[in-house]
Order: structure tokens, then C-alpha cells, then sequence
């Protein structure tokens, strides 16, 4: 799975750091080439790899994610790409 992300420059009204838990069926994700990106609408807005911590036992994932004002209220689709499977899970949120 390759998803296309532009290459921000910085200059981005918004910013933030995202910090979740990658877990497949309730076990850590060890999989280097998962993946999980994050959306607004079709367009890309931040990616990164699961990363396994062996002192907590989980696998946890650390995005940057850009918008600028017009994104406020706009739901976040994360997309999680399995690929050992080759499937793809899809979820909206909206961060506040």
C-alpha cells in the first residue's frame, strides 16, 4: 500500500502530533510495513509505521497531521493498511 502524501513545508495554519496504539485482533502490531495514514476527504494529511515497544508491550504509531483553518470540525478518516493481509480498515473521527 502506497499512499501519496504532499510534502508540507511547515507553513501549515495547523499542526499536531498524534500518538496511538496499533494493535491487529488484540496483539501488538510487529509489522513494520503496516501503515496508517490519516485523511481529509481523499487528501493525504500525515503517515507512519507502527513502531513495537518491548517495555509496554504494544506497538504504537506517532503522525504528524496538517490542516489549516478551513479543516476545523472536518471528520479525520484513519486508515489502517495490514500488510500481512493486504486489507485496509477505515475509521472517521473528529478531533476537537
Amino acid at each position: 500500500m502506497k499512499w501519496q502524501c504532499p510534502e508540507f513545508k511547515g507553513n501549515e495554519s495547523y499542526a499536531f502530533k498524534l500518538l496511538r496504539t496499533e494493535s491487529k485482533n488484540g496483539q501488538p502490531s510487529y509489522d513494520a510495513d503496516d501503515v496508517v495514514g490519516v485523511f481529509v476527504g481523499d487528501e493525504c494529511r500525515g503517515m507512519a509505521h507502527p513502531t513495537y515497544n518491548a517495555r509496554y508491550d504494544n506497538s504504537f504509531v506517532l503522525l504528524d497531521v496538517y490542516g489549516n483553518a478551513d479543516d476545523a470540525g472536518t471528520p479525520l478518516t484513519f486508515k489502517v493498511y495490514d500488510a500481512s493481509t493486504g486489507q485496509t480498515t477505515t475509521r472517521k473521527v473528529v478531533v476537537r
